[in-house]
């Protein structure tokens, strides 16, 4: 019986989540841009998505440490 490990379907998850992340991450300026929205805004709206992720590297890293 095929007994799959919960490994396996955790590491598709996320690179299937992060292999979408990359494409799309370049072109969501420009779509932003063609709404309307000023650079100033998506300026924002793009930093807040890398200081979410940097938010979370620590928050993993923080729950790590020996102390």
């Amino acid at each position: 019986m095929l007994n799959p490990s919960p490994y396996g379907w955790i590491s598709q998850y996320f690179i299937g989540f992060f292999f979408a992340y990359g494409v799309y991450l370049p072109f969501w300026a420009l779509w932003f841009e063609g709404q309307g929205v000023t650079a100033t805004d998506i300026g924002l709206l793009v930093g807040l998505g890398f200081c979410d992720a940097l938010c979370g590297k620590l928050g993993d890293y923080a729950s790590h440490s020996p102390c």
